[in-house]
């Protein structure tokens, strides 16, 4: 009998075993995206040949060959069209063109399928700075600000830089929007030493509105003397072209909107 019973019991747990794996499963399946759960429900023909056709978005957006990127998004779109990724990078090749209306809807698709995406929320909020919808984006940025504190307990490196890019994009933006005082006090958040270059170019940007060029040009003098490399600080300068504060290296002022036709 205790045979049986041992056996029987070691069935049992078998079962109990098996049933809360079925348990976890079904539990990870349904915490899965929506998205991500669409697309496990693909054949894997159309799995393979989506993914190849990803790798050369993903290729021709690295290498700045956007209607050769776009060419393929419009492709792995008819085999799936709910990846965020893919509207993201579609939206990106919209911005190097200056299509802001139709980057700005792909960005939007991105986040109404991925509402949590923290780097989309910076991509459409940077639309609306670029096109000056000030308000927009000082509500789009501090909402991307706030998503971005909470994700990350301890900011470093390139999350730290975005944050403060952020925030100086908020800065200049109530400047335009006449909140003068806000915009000071934010300048003056990180008046000790800060690993970016944002206390340099906030000062900067407060010399240009105060129509003191010299002054400004001295500040952004000694964050080139910091940093050294340019490229270091070439998010922070094309912020200041786009806003209008200094000169492209093209010369004159950021080229408008260019309209296209795309079939979507």
């Amino acid at each position: 009998m205790r045979t049986k019973l041992l056996v029987a019991a070691v069935i049992s747990a078998g079962l109990a075993v098996g049933v809360a794996q079925e348990q976890q499963a079904e539990e990870k399946i349904l915490e899965m995206p929506a998205h991500v759960l669409a697309f496990e429900n693909l054949g894997m023909e159309q799995k393979k040949a989506y993914w190849e056709l990803k790798v050369k978005i993903q290729q021709f957006a690295t290498q700045k060959r956007i209607f050769e990127c776009l060419e393929k998004i419009h492709e792995a779109k008819k085999i799936f069209d709910q990846d965020p990724g893919v509207w993201n990078i579609q939206g990106s090749c919209y911005v190097e063109i200056r299509a802001f209306n139709k980057a700005a809807s792909a960005f939007r698709q991105a986040l109404a399928i991925d509402p949590n995406n923290i780097g989309v929320m910076f991509n459409l909020a940077e639309i609306d700075f670029v096109t000056k919808q000030w308000e927009g984006a000082v509500a789009k940025f501090l909402d991307f600000i706030e998503a971005l504190e909470e994700s990350n307990s301890e900011m470093e490196g390139n999350v730290l830089e975005l944050h403060r890019l952020a925030k100086f994009k908020v800065m200049l933006s109530q400047l335009k929007l006449g909140e003068i005082d806000e915009a000071k006090e934010l300048a003056k958040a990180y008046e000790e030493f800060d690993d970016t270059p944002f206390r340099f170019y906030s000062k900067a940007a407060l010399a240009y509105f105060s129509e003191d060029e010299e002054l400004a040009n001295e500040w952004l003098g000694t964050a080139f003397r910091v940093y050294q490399n340019p490229e270091l600080l070439a998010n922070w300068q094309d912020t200041l072209i786009e806003y209008g504060y200094i000169k492209s290296f093209y010369g004159g002022e950021a080229p408008g909107e260019i309209e296209l036709e795309e079939s979507e």
